[in-house]
């Protein structure tokens, strides 16, 4: 049984489409950075232009986590009460056709399989190609200080030690607006996960995209050790828009 099947672009349950096309000529997409205007080796911009885009779905499912933090290993620090002390990482590739070049992108958060204990603990952050699109604490994304593109990249470095008060959070959704709907589940009582599209940072998304980006899920804890960096299982679907 899964969770939070709702979202900002939902036809029904589990039915979901892109709201559009994605046409660099008017979405306001970055100018070129570099001779293929892309940042990684994948050619995008102009070539996105116009009709004829093919839509490809690809479900995701990051596996449950159960045991807690693994405390002092690594860069992880020692339990410590309201600080983000450690961290537990699921990621899963999304497997595209290797000929596709991506023009646009959507993610649609299905929902989480109801578990036994909390869905996480304590706080979580969504990713992909290392772009976060979706957190239990905006704050937390608030320390990952934006790129020169806008987006904000997950940065272990950057989250370590800081504090933070799970009875005060607000959750965080890349292109969020005061118009849009930003909603992720609570970690005990569940609710809906609805995500925005990315609004006016899409093309600078796209753009970070590597060939084969990666969905991941990290939950960050502070000192549960009986469940601090656990979460249930999520499923996360991608639409991208493709030219070939």
């Amino acid at each position: 049984m899964w969770v939070g099947v709702v979202f900002a672009a939902a036809c029904g349950p589990f039915e979901v489409q892109l709201e559009g096309k994605v046409d660099a000529s008017d979405s306001g997409a970055p100018a070129e950075s570099g001779v293929d205007g892309s940042t990684d080796g994948v050619p995008r911009g102009e070539p996105c232009a116009g009709p004829g885009l093919v839509e490809v779905w690809r479900t995701v499912d990051l596996e449950a986590q159960t045991a807690s933090c693994p405390w002092w290993e690594g860069d992880n620090l020692g339990p410590q009460d309201l600080r983000v002390t450690a961290r537990r990482g699921t990621t899963e590739a999304l497997l595209l056709p290797v000929d596709g070049r991506i023009c646009g992108i959507e993610v649609a958060a299905e929902g989480w399989e109801v578990p036994w204990g909390p869905l996480y603990d304590d706080q979580f952050l969504l990713t992909v190609g290392g772009v976060v699109v979706a957190s239990s604490d905006a704050e937390l994304v608030d320390a990952l200080g934006p790129g020169a593109d806008g987006l904000r990249r997950y940065d272990w470095a950057a989250l370590v030690g800081r504090s933070f008060a799970p009875s005060e959070t607000r959750p965080w959704c890349l292109g969020a607006t005061p118009d849009t709907d930003c909603s992720v589940p609570d970690s005990t009582w569940g609710g809906d996960f609805v995500l925005p599209r990315g609004g006016a940072l899409e093309p600078a998304l796209v753009d970070a995209l590597g060939a084969q980006p990666e969905v991941a899920l990290v939950v960050v804890g502070d000192d549960d050790q009986d469940s601090d960096c656990a979460h249930a299982s999520l499923r996360v679907r991608v639409g991208l828009e493709l030219r070939y």
